[in-house]
């Protein structure tokens, strides 16, 4: 959440969502690359990945299958990437919700290579309950969709066997649901980290605020 001085000019306007304008920067190609590039490159070796149950999803490894050509490996690339942007605009629409809860206008979701943000109007003379508000909405979205992904059941990969769309589909699946739990895992461990311009770094000075206009 904020406002970044002279960000404006540099983000391209693609329209908007719920009522929302939504720009991009020039970074957010070379970020779905490197998500892509990332995601293709650990199926096609097979260490990301493993169809296991959500409660055993530490592990970071594919069941034994058949080593992934191209096809398998250009579906991971997509999927992951894909993952990423989702989980991304999930956590930047809870903003927004909160932001609407708390009665304050949205400017602009932005995003960027390597991450997104919302800024608000009048960030100036927003209320330490109405900022906290704005701000949680964000890492509750993706405690949401984070419990979605465990609550997804695991593809059977093994069973697919080797030729056809069946095991590139498992394969997807199974990299789907395994980046959607791990992306969000790593995106609540790094955002609620209480130092600016994280969630938790504006949650925390939030606090401050409110604590100081109440006593």
């Amino acid at each position: 959440m904020g406002r970044v001085a002279g960000a404006t000019a540099q983000l391209l306007p693609v329209g908007r969502l719920f009522g929302v304008p939504v720009a991009i920067s020039a970074s957010l190609p070379a970020g779905m690359l490197l998500a892509a590039f990332v995601g293709g490159s650990h199926v096609r070796r097979q260490s990301l990945f493993e169809a296991v149950d959500p409660a055993d999803f530490a592990t970071f490894h594919l069941p034994e299958v058949s080593t992934p050509g191209m096809g398998a490996t250009a579906v991971g690339a997509i999927v992951v990437a894909a993952i990423v942007l989702l989980s991304v605009l999930i956590h930047e629409l809870g903003h927004v919700a909160g932001a609407r809860l708390a009665r304050v206008d949205v400017a602009l979701l932005r995003l960027d290579g390597f991450g997104a943000a919302v800024e608000v109007a009048d960030e100036e003379e927003t209320t330490p309950e109405q900022e906290a508000l704005t701000v949680a909405g964000g890492p509750l979205a993706t405690m949401a969709l984070l419990a979605v992904a465990l609550s997804l059941p695991a593809g059977d990969v093994a069973g697919a066997g080797d030729e056809g769309l069946a095991p590139v589909l498992a394969l997807a699946w199974d990299a789907g649901r395994l980046a959607l739990i791990w992306v969000n895992v790593l995106a609540l461990a790094i955002n609620l980290t209480p130092v600016r311009p994280l969630d938790g770094g504006h949650l925390l000075a939030a606090i401050r605020r409110w604590a100081a206009t109440s006593r």
